[in-house]
């Protein structure tokens, strides 16, 4: 009987219904949103390129065009445009310019409505090399080559008459960027003539020699 009754446990215990936990309908989903939401989270961020600054050690060609304002080249102070172009780094580059002045009257010591008017044109080649990393500031040093060109005023002398004209240069170059590879520039600078061709008139005498010294500033706009 009792042996009867322990094996009636047994078979009780191995048939019995085991009993489970039930989980809600909707707890799965709950748990594959989390999941979702961690998965979401974890993944790799999309990669936005981040506009890359043109690098300043890097050989390139730009372009200058400047209004040029002179003293001691001509009779009288004077404007002109000047055309520079260069090819370099930030740091260090050369450059060839192409200047022009408008012609100033020189008046006779005889008769000061009579006399003659100087104009100037040449063209430079100058190295210049940066004041110091990230400074908008270079200094430059150079030659230049061209010609002084005159004619009378008010006089029976109409052919126009040519000197060589042959200098050193030296200036300061500030180039601030304005928006993307434009730039404001500023220049100062000078030169020191080799040759001062002395302009004159048949039977009126000299009329005008250049100064020992030029003085200039430049203003305008520079790309890249």
């Amino acid at each position: 009987g009792a042996e009867a009754f322990q094996d009636f446990e047994r078979a009780t215990a191995v048939t019995a219904p085991v009993q489970t936990a039930t989980v809600p309908a909707n707890s799965a989903s709950k748990t594959q949103a989390r999941g979702n939401w961690r998965m979401y989270d974890d993944a790799p961020k999309p990669h936005v390129p981040v506009p890359q600054q043109q690098p300043r050690n890097e050989d390139r060609w730009g372009l200058s065009l400047l209004m040029l304002s002179e003293v001691g080249t001509l009779p009288e102070w004077s404007l002109g445009p000047s055309l520079v172009t260069r090819y370099g780094s930030f740091a260090v580059w050369g450059e060839v310019a192409l200047s022009a002045l408008w012609p100033r009257f020189a008046a006779t010591h005889v008769d000061s409505s009579r006399g003659g008017r100087i104009g100037w044109f040449a063209a430079q080649v100058a190295a210049c090399a940066g004041l110091g990393a990230g400074l908008p500031l270079a200094a430059c040093a150079g030659f230049e080559s061209g010609d002084l060109y005159g004619y009378g005023v008010n006089t029976d002398y109409r052919h126009v008459g040519y000197g060589f004209w042959s200098a050193f240069t030296a200036g300061a170059v500030y180039r601030g960027q304005l928006r993307r590879n434009w730039g404001l520039e500023l220049r100062l600078g000078s030169a020191i003539p080799l040759s001062r061709p002395t302009f004159g008139l048949e039977g009126y005498g000299e009329v005008f020699q250049p100064s020992a010294v030029s003085l200039r500033a430049e203003v305008g706009l520079a790309w890249r």
